[in-house]
């Protein structure tokens, strides 16, 4: 935790218990054929799990515990998932409750919004996590609004866990990077380290990318045969950076500390801007909005290792597919949202997709299933 951060007019959480004990916590759940998402509205709106049901396999790194540390900016944090950063890293709400509700839309697909109003400036902030039929990929779309009469300074990094262990080979098309200590150096070497290899880094370690030379950027796993890969258009997204805790007694003091059964993680991000020492204002009035895609991968082996090293490489294609490296059935899926994550709770009624044939039963995905794990 950055100790010059003054979250008011948030309290701290800070308070810290040693004993665990089970929690429920609200899960939202959606999904088509292809894909199984969780979202925790109570956990800042954490995409806590994205399951391949291809594969089997879960795209994220699930952390079995929500164990805080004292890292964000109230003080408490939780590893693991999707998390989403505004105006600040670890932001605010990221161990707060933030506003969440589901949606049905005309294309057939069906989306999970999380967001709210940020309290130390008064912007909104608002994710839509959309899944389609017949496609296997998360569609995320982000979009900030400054209602107020002043500019406000902010940044937005979408911060990624995925599983780690010795076989995770890391494909990113940097030309140059910027690492620990803000010097810039020809990607992928720092000093004698290859950061496609995380297992050959010792410490903590972050680097963020400069002149990428292609739109898609990913981790795999060679032990799973699985993966994860970024994609979007790199002239309105430029931000890609990677984060591990390294292999020295530090690093395994913090993924005791974080995790459980001695787990490891990594971190792939992504944001509008270069590095995380940049921030910009958002305009009196002023509307930012883009999207961006997240693809689990199986089966092929590996990513090249400059992922988007062509423009036209690992990009969107029809049907949703992930060029080489994206396999998917024929058939189009009931895409389903379990119910409001508002005041009242609600159950919402299964969606199904328009304009596709549908499927021999649509079933609802079923109501309000909490999620238990251990905290303290």
């Amino acid at each position: 935790m950055d100790k010059r951060l003054d979250p008011y007019p948030y309290p701290m959480q800070n308070a810290m218990q040693r004993e665990k004990e089970e929690a429920l916590y609200e899960a939202v759940h959606l999904e088509n054929d292809y894909l199984h998402l969780i979202v925790l509205p109570e956990l800042g709106g954490r995409l806590y799990s994205m399951l391949d049901k291809r594969s089997g396999e879960e795209a994220l790194y699930r952390n079995p515990v929500i164990r805080p540390r004292m890292i964000g900016t109230r003080g408490a944090w939780f590893a693991g998932g999707m998390e989403f950063n505004f105006p600040i890293s670890h932001s605010p709400t990221t161990m707060s409750r933030v506003d969440c509700q589901t949606r049905g839309n005309e294309d057939g697909s069906a989306s999970v919004l999380i967001g709210g109003i940020e309290q130390m400036s008064f912007m909104h902030w608002q994710v839509e996590l959309r899944l389609h039929p017949g496609q296997a990929r998360l569609e995320q779309r982000v979009t900030l609004r400054n209602p107020t009469a002043m500019e406000h300074k902010y940044y937005f990094w979408t911060n990624t866990a995925v599983a780690y262990d010795d076989s995770v080979r890391l494909a990113y098309p940097f030309d140059w990077c910027v690492n620990l200590d803000d010097r810039y150096a020809k990607w992928p070497y720092y000093k004698e380290i290859d950061c496609r290899l995380p297992q050959q880094i010792p410490y903590a370690y972050e680097t963020f990318g400069k002149g990428m030379t292609g739109d898609s950027f990913g981790a795999y796993n060679g032990n799973k045969d699985a993966g994860l890969v970024h994609v979007a258009d790199r002239r309105k997204l430029k931000g890609a950076k990677f984060f591990v805790w390294g292999n020295d007694d530090k690093a395994k003091a913090w993924n005791r500390a974080l995790t459980e059964n001695d787990d490891q993680y990594i971190e792939v991000q992504s944001g509008p801007y270069e590095s995380q020492n940049v921030y910009k204002y958002l305009k009196p009035h002023g509307r930012l909005q883009w999207t961006e895609y997240w693809y689990p991968v199986f089966g092929t082996g590996g990513l090249p290792s400059s992922v988007g090293g062509r423009r036209d490489s690992l990009e969107p294609g029809a049907g949703g597919r992930l060029r080489s490296s994206c396999r998917q059935p024929k058939r189009c899926p009931a895409v389903g949202s379990s119910w409001d994550a508002g005041a009242r709770r609600r159950r919402l009624p299964w969606i199904c997709p328009r304009n596709v044939r549908r499927p021999s039963r649509c079933r609802a995905i079923g109501p309000l299933r909490p999620a238990a794990f251990g905290c303290f």
